[in-house]
């Protein structure tokens, strides 16, 4: 049907029952894809948020074009909250960092 609606609906009974919802937005091949997804679980119904995949780590190493487009594609899903503005980036460092003795 839609290519950039990816659905999953679709779990065994043993498991988590949960819909969700993905949304390709906006893409250049081996750029970028930004996701908007929504769905809804036995914990939580109603949950959503976005996920920018890039292939540089650093999201100023996209071209003004990139950032424009990206930007085209947040206003035109018409999501109340969703804005550019509140994008941010996670902090997913490992590594030298100590874990908390509870998940040793």
């Amino acid at each position: 049907e839609n290519p950039m609606h990816l659905i999953n609906h679709n779990n065994s009974a043993k498991e988590m029952h949960y819909m969700d919802d993905w949304y390709v937005l906006a893409s250049r091949p081996n750029v970028y894809a930004l996701i908007y997804y929504c769905g809804c679980n036995d914990a939580c119904c109603g949950y959503a948020g976005s996920v920018l995949y890039t292939r540089s780590p650093c999201f100023e190493d996209l071209s003004t074009q990139d950032v424009e487009e990206i930007k085209e594609a947040i206003s035109g899903a018409e999501v109340h909250g969703f804005d550019f503005e509140g994008l941010c980036t996670p902090v997913a460092s490992c590594g030298s960092q100590s874990l908390p003795s509870v998940l040793v």
